[in-house]
């Protein structure tokens, strides 16, 4: 293992399942943007006019601002710039296990200036978020925009896939063979 040399961090959640074809093939679309957040299942925000707050949406959508954690890709720098360049404010929140990934998105879209790239086509990879730790996740998310003095998220279309997938070929010739059956 001490062989092993990479700037990437795999955060995974307890009870995420994926294959390991997923796996490679998400470290192989980070390679491509080791800037940015690449995970599976996205999400978005938006803001309700009514309640004159940010919403956090799990809704399928095609376009997304954030990723969900259970499964995620990130430059091992956003792991030292997480804890020492947080505003005070925006640190107290991030510091929550169930608004680090939020700070992280955050933080990443305010260095880069880009959106997160989302790999495949998967809507979920673990179980369905609870109605409690929904409004916990808005709250957060209005808590960093708060501490941020804006929203940095921004909105991405784009979704990789491996090549050939879901083609009528032959599964011998697919790098990632169990991506169409999953």
């Amino acid at each position: 293992m001490s062989d092993i040399e990479t700037d990437t961090v795999l955060q995974l959640s307890q009870d995420c399942s994926f294959s390991v074809d997923e796996a490679e093939f998400g470290f192989e679309v980070w390679k491509s943007f080791p800037d940015r957040l690449v995970g599976f299942v996205s999400h978005s925000h938006h803001w309700d006019y009514n309640a004159m707050k940010w919403v956090y949406s799990t809704s399928p959508s095609n376009n997304f601002s954030l990723l969900s954690s259970d499964a995620i890709f990130y430059h091992r720098y956003y792991s030292y710039l997480l804890p020492h360049h947080l505003a005070t404010r925006a640190l107290a929140v991030a510091n929550d296990p169930a608004c680090y990934d939020l700070a992280l998105g955050f933080m990443v879209a305010k260095v880069t200036g880009a959106p997160p790239v989302k790999a495949t086509h998967k809507t979920t990879i673990s179980s369905p978020l609870s109605a409690q730790l929904k409004a916990q996740r808005e709250a957060c998310l209005n808590m960093l925009a708060n501490a941020f003095g804006h929203v940095p998220l921004l909105y991405s279309w784009v979704r990789m896939d491996p090549l050939l997938f879901r083609d009528d070929v032959s599964r011998v010739r697919k790098e990632f063979k169990t991506l169409d059956s999953l």
